[in-house]
């Protein structure tokens, strides 16, 4: 009886596990990894050079364990310059917003910059309190596309970087006619093309880096892109960069909407 209590329970246990897993669609093995490396790194200190430090790492490790299993899983379409799913909200940590903070003042100018902020300002107030959907809808692109190239692509965020799809048309016709390819693939009469492991890798390097955050104090909060990257080029040109904290972004904060879909919230820039 009670080895069978025992076997109950462990089975109970393991079913939370993996529903935890799905819950975060993350790797385990790769998310313990990852966070006993960023409790590392923020042990050390909580800078924001010392984040932008643990960023780069961190990225450097998770391209490494996709790069090592690449081969076992289907092969892709996606590359640079393919933009379908460039036009929808981007879930980035502070982490990753001061790896590209720091990407964009090593690459652009003054004036560059300051044409940037005007550009994220203006998207910014478009892509407030609205959903993936909603984004699709309009058409509103990201920040960072220009003539369907990632201005960024080499320090992009880690859910951009863990999004590969089979084919592209497929990745067209949710872009083009959401409703309808959504609608297929719920019947079984189309089979979604995203693969499923990256997805679950650079998800657990992401949240390995909030928790981590989170375990020394920090909000380790999930914000969107376009958003995020207005108030901190705003920042730059008030001269404020070098004081500018998580905090700061809060009105870039993602949350559920109606629609169970990610929204930004409407607090004012």
């Amino acid at each position: 009886m009670t080895s069978q209590i025992s076997k109950n329970k462990n089975n109970s246990e393991n079913e939370a596990e993996i529903s935890l897993w799905l819950d975060y669609m993350v790797e385990p093995t790769t998310l313990e990894s990852l966070l006993d490396y960023c409790r590392i790194c923020l042990a050390n200190g909580q800078s924001n050079k010392a984040i932008t430090s643990m960023a780069n790492k961190v990225t450097v490790a998770v391209d490494k364990v996709w790069t090592g299993i690449e081969f076992d899983h289907p092969d892709y379409d996606c590359r640079k310059g393919c933009s379908w799913c460039c036009h929808q909200n981007v879930a980035v940590t502070w982490p990753e917003l001061l790896k590209i903070y720091d990407h964009l003042l090593q690459s652009l100018d003054p004036t560059q910059l300051d044409v940037l902020k005007n550009k994220s300002n203006k998207l910014a107030n478009e892509v407030l309190g609205k959903s993936t959907s909603k984004r699709f809808e309009q058409k509103i692109a990201c920040v960072f596309l220009e003539d369907d190239i990632c201005t960024i692509h080499a320090a992009r965020p880690l859910q951009c970087r863990g999004g590969f799809s089979e084919e592209e048309s497929y990745c067209r016709n949710l872009f083009e006619d959401p409703k309808s390819t959504q609608q297929s693939v719920k019947d079984g009469r189309l089979r979604g093309k995203f693969l499923i492991a990256p997805k679950l890798i650079y998800n657990s390097a992401q949240v390995a880096m909030t928790h981590a955050m989170r375990g020394v104090g920090m909000e380790g909060s999930v914000y969107e892109l376009t958003v995020a990257i207005s108030i901190l080029l705003t920042k730059l040109c008030y001269g404020e960069a070098d004081a500018v904290v998580e905090h700061d972004l809060r009105p870039a904060l993602l949350k559920n909407n109606i629609d169970d879909d990610i929204a930004t919230s409407r607090l004012g820039l």
